[in-house]
């Protein structure tokens, strides 16, 4: 029987180490290659050609957001897995839509992790537990944040047009091009954007677009 071979892709060593013996004590699967940013998984996994990349969302270089439309194409048939701790459900439904072949958190029991696996690559979508009971939480309890008209009366005309193309997926590469401007100045308006909206990574940037109205 030929083993289930895995990519995972985090950028803490200790994290990913446990990720890795985790999976290995399973006989029937093999971690073919560890990576710390999404262009080294998409890298990897364009080589050796993995049947499941495990992939985090808060990376450098390239984080997972930006990692999976661009996985999608170059990869058609892998199966991604997104390994996080991160619970919101605009997050998880966005990366519903972006065809992501599971959900699975970080703080899951192993066994929930290896069951993950096993379903996602018997072609099955998988999402934790945890993902449903979230999602039906803060649908129920949930309110607009009051402050965020203010904090996006802060904003410039380009930095936000830049907030919603980055809530849409877009990398700072692509941003870039379509603005006629570098990668660079695409990343300082984003550090210029966190730093204005008190936000922490691109997931916070996401949850305030979609918060204040910017995308759906």
């Amino acid at each position: 029987m030929n083993k289930l071979k895995i990519i995972v892709a985090d950028d803490h060593h200790l994290v990913r180490s446990g990720i890795v013996k985790i999976l290995e004590e399973e006989t029937s699967i093999e971690v073919i290659s560890e990576v710390n940013n999404g262009k080294e998984a998409i890298d990897k996994c364009k080589i050796l050609k993995p049947d499941i990349l495990l992939l985090d969302l808060d990376m450098p270089i390239m984080n997972g957001l930006e990692a999976v439309p661009l996985l999608k194409e170059s990869v058609p048939n892998l199966k991604i897995g997104i390994l996080t701790m991160h619970k919101e459900k605009f997050l998880v439904e966005k990366l519903m839509k972006m065809g992501v072949d599971g959900y699975l958190y970080k703080s899951s029991d192993p066994q929930d992790l290896i069951y993950g696996v096993q379903k996602i690559a018997a072609g099955k979508r998988y999402y934790d537990s945890e993902v449903t009971e979230n999602i039906v939480l803060e649908s129920t309890f949930s309110e607009p944040n009051k402050e965020s008209a203010l904090l996006l009366a802060l904003l410039s005309d380009r930095e936000k047009e830049i907030l919603r193309m980055i809530a849409e997926g877009h990398s700072s590469a692509e941003i870039g091009e379509k603005l006629f401007i570098s990668a660079r100045t695409a990343e300082t308006h984003r550090s210029n954007i966190i730093k204005k909206i008190q936000v922490k990574n691109v997931a916070g940037l996401i949850r305030f677009a979609i918060k204040s109205g910017l995308v759906s």
